[in-house]
């Protein structure tokens, strides 16, 4: 995941609070630990 960390040629704080907020939750959907996303993974052993 890459963060938008300029618009205009301003900068912004990066990672800003949504893509810290969308890396945490992808982080714990991939790892089966969201159960509403649970149908979205396969675990392997």
């Amino acid at each position: 995941m890459s963060a938008v960390n300029s618009v205009d040629d301003r900068d912004l704080p990066c990672p800003g609070a949504m893509t810290a907020t969308i890396a945490a939750d992808y982080a714990r959907c991939v790892r089966g630990e969201l159960p509403r996303y649970s149908e979205w993974v396969e675990l392997v052993s």
